[in-house]
């Protein structure tokens, strides 16, 4: 997998949970010359910045956006950590 293919495979997740932005951000990525790690790493800061963006205090949908983008953020870092472990030399 290549960082193409990593950012492809966040976007294909994302739509399973209606994460549009974030989904709509990966297919704007080129990741050509990136690894599938550096995709991910990618996507994880990206929802990291996204989620302090939110405003969580008295806002239920931004709350519920924060909690989102830290789980996407929690995925991306294993897929990461599983994409680097298993690289193919």
């Amino acid at each position: 997998m290549n960082g193409v293919d990593a950012f492809a495979a966040v976007a294909d997740r994302l739509d399973l949970f209606a994460c549009r932005d974030v989904a709509d951000w990966c297919r704007a990525q080129d990741g050509a010359g990136m690894t599938a790690a550096d995709a991910f790493e990618a996507v994880a800061d990206y929802c990291d910045i996204a989620a302090h963006a939110m405003p969580v205090l008295g806002n239920y949908v931004g709350f519920e956006r924060y909690v989102a983008y830290g789980g996407i953020a929690g995925w991306c870092r294993k897929a990461g950590r599983d994409a680097w472990a298993y690289r193919k030399e």
